[in-house]
């Protein structure tokens, strides 16, 4: 074999590299302020903020002819100017797409439970709408789909604002919890029970006030202090003892509150309104992002895993992990360490409040991937002592590094992200025995 001279090595190494970045660094730009959009342009999905996001869902929805909009009001106006706070207009909007009368099978599809991460959930949501209306139009009084449920901006405050908790400092992801639920974990000793209070509270949020506020404090103190903490515990316990979710610290990261928060109470109420929590049979995908490799997804299933070996592919790499039923937890770096949160997020609302049969349940989490894991935790601690200590400029900065952890402003990952989430959903109409290749990407 004839070997390759060194110069065209590295030439061709520049080349890759050199795209590599562009590729990176290229935001995209859309033919056109409106969708719909498809092929190598449905990254422009991708809003950059919740007012544009909102706009783009109602007016999706609305090309579907049989969806109607149901707007919730989640923090009022009265309560936000009560708060001091400028922000007004936060609503949860729901559009529902029905089935043929009589129809009792639902796939529910979420948005924005975590601020930040609602720009992706949102994207792949008008995305699938744009598809639905064009599968509408082909199938016409064919139409023979399950009822679906589109809940758009979980978390609008969050979504606003930049951060991954809602208006009152709580976790909404590890807030789904029955009183019983609450009242168990709140009667944990956590010195004893979990370890939050050693490795987060007595230490990575234990620093100097002022740890937000310059350029050595934010990369050379709080690195120290992760580094140290990291060398001390390990890494997959410090990610467990974060990311768990603990419920005696309010105000600190993840924090799961002692109550139903106001979103998740408003929710339950509309499925129970509107007769859904008796669905026969019930696919549920909440989108999320800052887990795992950047172009990468990841799905987390609650419930339905003999469902979910089915219907996905594993891509050659545990894509499929089930924090559920206590195993496969360990076989992929982003699942590994979360299974004390199996039972906290929204995945739980099928088992909790549907009388849905639970071999009748597809519930999961679908993660795409962001950037360095240590990054995000550093926004994290940088968002809290801002939050608590910082001026609001500070406040503002912080806010907005935390949001770009979770939201890659990049063309790339906008567009992955997008086809990831349109051919998650096309395969999950395979629980429901439909094959519908004209919704994937």
């Amino acid at each position: 074999m004839k070997q390759m001279k060194p110069t065209t090595v590295l030439i061709g190494a520049i080349l890759a590299v050199g795209s590599l970045w562009m590729m990176r660094n290229d935001d995209g730009s859309c033919p056109g302020s409106v969708g719909p959009w498809s092929g190598n342009d449905l990254h422009c999905y991708i809003p950059d903020d919740y007012r544009s996001a909102r706009a783009q869902f109602r007016e999706a929805l609305g090309n579907v002819t049989r969806a109607e909009l149901e707007t919730i009001v989640v923090v009022s106006d009265e309560e936000l100017e009560r708060r001091n706070s400028s922000i007004r207009d936060l609503t949860m909007d729901i559009g529902i797409i029905p089935g043929k009368p009589g129809e009792t099978r639902l796939i529910m599809d979420i948005s924005g439970v975590h601020g930040p991460e609602g720009h992706a959930g949102s994207g792949v949501q008008a995305a699938l709408l744009h598809k639905l209306a064009a599968l509408e139009k082909a199938k016409g009084a064919d139409w023979d789909l399950p009822t679906m449920v589109f809940v758009h901006a979980v978390n609008p405050h969050g979504f606003v604002t930049g951060r991954r908790w809602n208006e009152n400092g709580v976790d909404l992801n590890r807030n789904v919890l029955s009183e019983e639920g609450f009242q168990r974990l709140l009667a944990q000793d956590p010195s004893k029970d979990y370890t939050y209070k050693k490795i987060v509270h007595d230490d990575l949020l234990a620093g100097e006030h002022h740890a937000h506020q310059t350029f050595y404090q934010r990369w050379f103190k709080l690195a120290g202090t992760g580094a140290a903490s990291l060398w001390r515990n390990g890494y997959y316990a410090v990610k467990t003892a974060i990311m768990n979710g603990q419920y005696h610290f309010p105000g600190e990261l993840f924090y799961g509150g002692t109550e139903l928060q106001t979103s998740h109470i408003l929710l339950r109420a509309f499925l129970r309104r509107r007769g859904f929590t008796e669905a026969s049979q019930v696919a549920w995908i909440d989108y999320h992002t800052g887990l795992g490799n950047y172009g990468q997804d990841t799905l987390l299933v609650q419930y339905g895993d003999n469902h979910a070996n089915r219907i996905y592919s594993q891509e050659g790499r545990a894509r499929v992990q089930f924090l559920g039923n206590g195993t496969g937890v360990e076989d992929n770096p982003v699942a590994k360490g979360l299974s004390r949160m199996a039972h906290v997020t929204s995945c739980e609302y099928p088992h909790l409040w549907f009388s849905t049969p639970e071999d009748k349940v597809l519930s999961l989490m679908q993660e795409f991937g962001t950037t360095y894991s240590f990054l995000g935790a550093r926004a994290m601690i940088l968002d809290f002592y801002a939050h608590h200590y910082g001026s609001e400029e500070e406040k503002h900065w912080a806010y907005e590094n935390f949001r770009e952890f979770f939201y890659i402003r990049e063309k790339f990952w906008k567009q992955d992200t997008v086809e990831r989430g349109l051919n998650v959903f096309s395969e999950s109409m395979q629980f429901f025995g439909h094959s519908e290749p004209s919704i994937r990407a």
